[in-house]
């Protein structure tokens, strides 16, 4: 996968510019790739990686923003689009899944090991934990 280091050369030119200064980058490692802790919690996946996400930009103060991702980062930055929408006002990705219906994203289409109790899964489909 892709790391944060790629954009490096591109955000130093975004930061150095004066007329640009209307907006924040937030350019996160997703949980156990680049400079992540790998997750502990059995299950993890892309649902569970975008409620984190969806939970940083929170915890940051951003009601809303603009996603933008690329590799595996693509699958998670979907489906924090698909999971909860509100604040997602834009999605760019530079690699593409094609599904066959907006559902996959859902867990019990993906196949994961949930606490067995419907709160959980329900959490999990807000971007809640685990």
């Amino acid at each position: 996968p892709g790391s944060v280091w790629e954009f490096q050369n591109f955000l130093r030119r975004i930061i150095d510019r004066k007329d640009l200064n209307d907006f924040s980058i937030v350019c996160p490692c997703l949980p156990g790739y680049g400079f992540s802790d790998s997750p502990v919690v059995e299950g993890y996946n892309v649902v569970a990686m975008a409620g984190t996400m969806q939970r940083l930009m929170k915890r940051l103060g951003y009601e809303r923003y603009i996603v933008q991702a690329g590799d595996w980062g693509s699958i998670v930055a979907q489906s924090m689009a698909y999971l909860d929408p509100t604040p997602v006002i834009g999605l760019h990705l530079n690699f593409f899944s094609v599904s066959p219906t907006p559902g996959h994203f859902l867990p019990e289409r993906l196949e994961i090991k949930f606490r067995d109790d419907e709160d959980s899964r329900s959490r999990a489909r807000k971007g809640g934990d685990l």
